[in-house]
Parts: C-alpha cells; sequence; structure tokens
C-alpha cells in the first residue's frame, strides 16, 4: 500500500516549530522566581499597561491586525511615553467581553481606513504618560522624595539624589493605587525613543511558524456542548429557563416592524415564559438577547428589514427548536437541502393566536426530534464560512424578491 507524504504548509511549520523550538519571544525565568512571579500576578496601572513583578510590561491593543502591522506600532506609542524597555514589552489583545463590560472603554475597535495611529495616538499617548506618572507616585511614596526629582527611562525608575532605582515590577501594586492624574504632559516628539523607530513585527513568528489563528480556522461554538455559549448548558428542552422567546427592533417604519408586533400582542406572556419583546422598548431592556435565545425551547423567527435581522441562522443553531412565521409571501431559505418543518415549526402569520397552545401540544419526544434535527442542519449547513457566505446570499435573495 503506498502512504502519501503530502503535508500541508501550516502542519509542516507547527511540527518544524516543535522539533526546533520554532520562534518565540520573550524569555524564561528559573523556576523559583517564575513561580513568584505567577503567584504574585501582574497589576493594571491603568487599562492600557499591566506590569509584571518581573519588570515585563503588557501592553494592550484594541484593533485588529490585519496586515498592516498596527499590532507592533501602536504599542510603540504608549510605550515611549512609559519610558518602557521595549524588551520587556508584551502585547496582547483587549477582551471584547471586558470593553462591553467596561462601556467601551478602550474606545473604538474598528480597522478601517489607516485610522489605527491617526485616530487613536492621542490616548495611547496619555495612556503610557498617565502610567508612567502613576509609577513615578509610587517611587516617590516609597522613598519619600518629591516626584519632580524621579526619572524614567528604559524601564528603571531612579532618583539621582538618593542613588534609588527600581524596575515597574516592585512599584506596580502601589502605583495601582494611585489616583488618576489628570492632563500629563507628553514627550517632546524630539526625545522619542521608540515611536517611529523600525522594530520587529510582533505578529510575524505566528504567521510563519504556523501558530497565528486566523478567521478561516475559527469554529463557532455548536450549542450542544459545554465548549457553546453560556446558556446552552441545560441539555433538555425540559430544563430550560423560557418557553417560546423573541428580542428584536419592532419599529414600525421598518417594512415588517408591524410584524413584530403583532406577534408581540398576541403571543407575550412571560409568565409563562413566552417573551416577544422589542429591545428598543422598556420591557426589551429587561431581557438578555442571549438569554432568550439560547436558553428557551422554541425560538421564533420573525421577517426583519435586512438579511441579519431574520434570526434564522442563530435560532437553528441555538440549540431550540426554530419556529418559523410566514408573513407577506416568505418561504423557509434552504428548501433545497431540507424543508423546514423537518426540523423546525411553521406557522402562518394569521395563526398565531393559537401558536403557544399548539407548541404545548407537543410531547416531549417531538420536541426533542426536531431539536436534533435543527442542530444535525446547523452542524452540516450553518456553521462553516463557507455555508454562512451561502446563507447571507439566501437572506439577500429573499430580500430582493419581496
Amino acid at each position: 500500500m503506498k502512504t502519501s507524504n503530502r503535508i500541508s504548509r501550516r502542519n509542516f511549520l507547527l511540527s518544524s516549530a516543535a522539533v526546533g523550538g520554532g520562534l518565540a519571544l520573550g524569555f524564561t525565568l528559573p523556576a523559583s522566581k517564575a513561580q513568584a512571579a505567577a503567584a504574585a500576578g501582574p497589576k493594571r496601572v491603568n487599562i492600557w499597561v499591566e506590569v509584571a513583578p518581573d519588570d515585563s510590561v503588557t501592553i494592550k491593543y484594541a484593533r485588529s491586525e490585519m496586515g498592516q502591522g498596527s499590532l507592533t506600532s501602536a504599542p510603540q506609542i504608549v510605550a515611549d511615553e512609559l519610558d518602557a524597555n521595549w524588551e520587556q514589552v508584551h502585547i496582547a489583545y483587549v477582551d471584547v467581553h471586558e470593553h462591553i463590560l467596561m462601556n467601551k472603554a478602550w474606545g473604538s475597535m474598528q480597522t478601517v481606513g489607516s485610522q489605527t495611529i491617526r485616530n487613536s495616538q492621542s490616548y495611547l499617548r496619555q495612556a503610557g504618560a498617565t502610567a508612567r506618572a502613576m509609577l513615578v507616585a509610587a517611587a516617590a511614596q516609597t522613598w519619600k522624595v518629591p516626584a519632580s526629582e524621579i526619572t524614567v527611562k528604559n524601564g528603571i525608575v531612579a532618583h539621582a539624589a538618593s542613588k534609588k532605582q527600581s524596575g515597574f515590577g516592585a512599584l506596580a501594586a502601589l502605583a495601582a493605587t494611585q489616583a488618576v492624574p489628570k492632563d500629563v504632559p507628553l514627550k517632546d516628539p524630539a526625545t522619542w525613543n521608540i515611536i517611529g523607530q523600525s522594530k520587529p513585527r510582533v505578529d510575524i513568528p505566528a504567521s510563519v511558524n504556523g501558530t497565528q489563528v486566523y478567521g478561516i480556522d475559527v469554529s463557532l461554538p455548536t450549542p450542544w456542548t459545554e465548549n457553546g455559549r453560556r446558556y446552552v448548558a441545560h441539555a433538555s428542552g425540559a430544563q430550560r429557563t423560557y418557553f417560546l422567546t423573541f428580542k428584536g427592533n419592532f419599529a414600525t417604519s421598518r417594512p415588517f416592524g408591524d410584524v413584530r408586533t403583532r406577534a408581540a400582542a398576541a403571543l407575550h406572556d412571560p409568565l409563562r415564559g413566552v417573551v416577544v419583546v422589542d429591545s428598543a422598548g422598556d420591557a426589551g431592556k429587561a431581557f438578555d438577547y442571549e438569554q432568550l435565545m439560547f436558553d428557551t425551547v422554541f425560538a421564533l423567527i420573525l421577517r426583519g428589514d435586512q438579511p441579519y435581522s431574520y434570526r434564522y441562522t442563530e435560532a437553528v443553531c441555538s440549540g431550540a427548536v426554530p419556529v418559523m412565521v410566514l408573513s407577506g409571501g416568505w418561504v423557509p431559505p434552504f428548501s433545497s437541502l431540507a424543508p423546514f418543518s423537518s426540523y423546525g415549526v411553521e406557522v402562518a402569520e394569521d395563526d398565531l393566536p393559537g401558536l403557544v397552545a399548539r407548541l404545548r401540544s407537543m410531547t416531549d419526544v417531538q420536541v426533542e426530534a426536531l431539536r436534533g434535527a435543527a442542530h444535525d442542519f446547523c452542524m452540516r449547513y450553518l456553521v462553516t464560512v463557507h455555508h454562512q457566505t451561502d446563507a447571507l446570499i439566501q437572506a439577500a435573495l429573499l430580500t430582493a424578491a419581496r
């Protein structure tokens, strides 16, 4: 039997890195020091700068590296105003969930039109300068000397008169407790020593050794595993919090907003687990969108004004039974692959008042069979980039047809 020796470029690079050590940034501490550093943990001086006990600095990056090099150049701005040692700098992407929870504290995350440096340089400089001032304040408090006599250069905080000096790590915990200064003076561009300098691109090693994660490498979570959305831990329909849900924009200026309004009037009954609410209204604000979608037995699909607003893909892949309200000649997509009725429930708009009674009459066996069929359809046709594109095209064709 002849075996194939073909191997992908990615697998070849990954294998080579495993054997030869690959390309890496950073260094390894001796075991005892590494354990102590891990126990102490890094301290967040401000939202852009974290300092570890070993004096290493992690600078956050809030945009997307798309080959333009801003994953390196944007942190250079922060590092220069901080007067950090670039060799001790690490870069980490901002956590999107934390960004939302903190009311978008890191500003715009858009990467478009060469705007990363142009639009963010001012607040990135201020972030570095502010962190520097807080480290200086911590040193002044520790050494009991005037802050005006303290200098910072290449990651070292020093007081010449007393000959005291320190790396950032020993001061970080105290610096994090300092009041955040306002209007900190920025450096004269003539004194820049990191900004504008050509530095090795930090994204290059992962790009050439095969460890870089691209969009095509990402698989959408299956709703039936613990790796899925947090509200999909409930295995059976009987264990879910809600019975039938929908949350979306009901604006009547939209072509089919009236369908959603009528659905809410006919169905909304939160005491019985049926929630159909306007996301822009007061009632909608009381309900979390993801929980309504991923913690319900039946997920309602109501026609919207844009392809992305149909909720079709989300409903089918939510782990619930998708329920599509057919109105204005709207027909389910992907009928050539499988009839919607084989994995969901179809209901005419005129029959909305009797929908809940109809769904409650279904047996557990029927519900679980449809949930399983919807899961299979999702996994087969909707979770890949290719089929997501097909789904968008299908939705766009429906938009054009109406």
